[in-house]
């Protein structure tokens, strides 16, 4: 739904100039405004709809001083006769082969999701206010937020890279001065869009351009989309907007005034010129370099999947052979190497980990998890990101389970304790390799596995209570809330089902798994 929402904001963007050139022109206009409209329902975005009807009001009442109010209400009817032709055919053709949504059910909060949306917004606001308490000025960091809600999540496995609000997700990120910026920046275009349509020589165009980045601003404010070319794009409509201000209240006066203004707006455009180049050539070095990443990213994936195969298969004809390249090896370490000029390097010791490991897959050798281990210790220094210590929970596990060390089992213990005390909400293969851990240890002990002992130890750390987190996700995988049964949450609580649960509610919930995995299939 990310992406679906990313597009409308898009299109509500564009879908004023647009229905303003319908309501004044030919059928040409009215139809291409019925194809974007369309396109818009088609999102299912509730968020988009509110932000574009809003727009939307103003904009007609602007067009209605220059155009007669039936030619208006028919072009308005036309435009809405096509977007309602060209949507249901869509979902009639769609309906033949898949499962389609209803928009009625969408509108009203009664579709599979139902009123959850609402609610776990909600969350998240409550939350952000919480999180901007406890670092107020400067915020807490780029995309912190996802690190730090599941300390006050309530529901499993509904953490957001942001809290569904611009203005939330600044304070949380950058602090309450940053979003008095913001704030100011907000009511200083608003003042000037409303102004614009109070005053009848405004260029429509310009206002309708406006309009547009309001109905994003509008729909940022119940989601968060600005993608760099959506952000990109409402910028250069309020560029146009301000020139085109700029211009209607100045006039001549302006150019009789040359000498005093000329100085300071040659200056500006210097210092203006000077830090974009320094930031075009930051971005360029960065791009170069990143495009190494991402290949040795792709690449590192590429390579899991082919060993998992040759483990799971092993007489696969080919497999060994491609696992075993050194040349396939040699690309990976190359590309990494040549990343490593980036200045901001993200997840780049996570990828080597993940290349040290699968090395080990192969091998067996202790020393590629060793390896593993050192790559993820070092990216674990600057970040709250509970899936590194669960990483390296899980490499100590490994060592355990070959060794039967207790050293190794201790710090398996310990990361694996940190990782369910930063976020015990989303991820249960860390519950699962925890639970793994303490039964592989009362194995070596040769004593009965008390699984009341390890839920006692999980809540110790943080975590919470196994039996009901694991009815919670059961529910959950009912009505595939988030996606539920698009990642490994399933496959994990499959496992501590043999242990937590008896073989009628694992075989219950392995006959759910696979109903919903193949729903999941037909829909995508």
């Amino acid at each position: 739904q990310a992406a679906f929402n990313t597009y409308a904001n898009l299109l509500i963007l564009v879908l004023p100039v647009a229905m303003y050139f319908a309501l004044k022109s030919r059928l040409f206009n009215i139809v291409i405004a019925g194809i974007l409209l369309a396109a818009l329902l088609l999102s299912f975005s509730r968020a988009a709809f509110v932000g574009f009807f809003i727009s939307l009001i103003p904009l007609f009442f602007f067009v209605k001083r220059t155009v007669n109010f039936r030619k208006l209400a028919a072009r308005a009817l036309v435009v809405v006769a096509v977007s309602v032709i060209i949507f249901s055919t869509v979902q009639l053709s769609k309906s033949i082969f898949f499962r389609t949504t209803s928009l009625f059910n969408k509108l009203m909060f009664s579709s599979d999701e139902g009123a959850n949306s609402a609610i776990e917004r909600l969350d998240y606001w409550k939350a952000s206010v919480d999180i901007i308490q406890q670092r107020p000025l400067l915020g807490s960091g780029v995309l912190s937020f996802r690190f730090l809600y599941p300390q006050y999540q309530e529901k499993f496995g509904v953490n957001e890279d942001h809290p569904h609000n611009i203005f939330l997700k600044i304070g949380v990120e950058n602090g309450v001065i940053a979003l008095m910026f913001l704030l100011v920046f907000v009511v200083a275009v608003g003042v000037l869009v409303v102004t614009s349509l109070r005053k009848s020589d405004r260029n429509p165009v310009g206002v309708a351009l406006a309009l547009g980045a309001c109905a994003s601003l509008i729909h940022n404010l119940l989601d968060f989309n600005y993608v760099v070319s959506n952000y990109m794009l409402m910028c250069i409509f309020l560029g146009i907007f301000f020139a085109e201000y700029s211009v209607s209240d100045s006039g001549a006066d302006i150019l009789e005034k040359k000498s005093a203004r000329n100085f300071v707006t040659i200056n500006y455009f210097k210092i203006l010129t000077f830090f974009m180049i320094v930031i075009s050539c930051f971005v360029a070095h960065e791009a170069y370099y990143n495009r190494y990443l991402q290949a040795a990213r792709a690449l590192t994936q590429e390579y899991k999947s082919t060993v998992a195969i040759n483990v799971a298969v092993p007489n696969i004809s080919g497999a060994v052979g491609l696992v075993s390249d050194d040349g396939f090896v040699g690309e990976i370490e190359d590309h990494l190497l040549r990343a490593q000029n980036l200045i901001f390097k993200r997840d780049y010791s996570e990828i080597w980990a993940d290349f040290y490991y699968t090395r080990y897959l192969i091998s067996h050798d202790e020393k590629w998890l060793e390896k593993e281990r050192e790559q993820l210790l070092e990216s674990s220094r600057n970040t709250i990101d509970a899936t590194i210590p669960a990483k390296i929970g899980e490499s100590f596990l490994e060592e355990y389970e070959l060794t039967k060390n207790t050293s190794f089992y201790e710090s398996a213990n310990s990361y694996l304790c940190l990782a369910l005390h930063r976020d015990p909400q989303n991820d249960l293969g860390v519950y699962d390799d925890y639970i793994m851990l303490q039964k592989n240890f009362d194995n070596s002990k040769k004593s009965a596995l008390d699984i009341n002992e390890i839920n006692r130890q999980i809540i110790s750390c943080g975590g919470r209570d196994v039996f009901v987190l694991l009815n919670e996700y059961t529910r959950l995988l009912e009505n595939n809330e988030h996606f539920a049964v698009a990642n490994d949450n399933a496959v994990h609580a499959s496992s501590m089902l043999e242990l937590y649960g008896t073989s009628v509610e694992k075989s219950a919930f392995d006959v759910l798994w696979k109903q919903k995995e193949e729903e999941w299939k037909t829909l995508n």
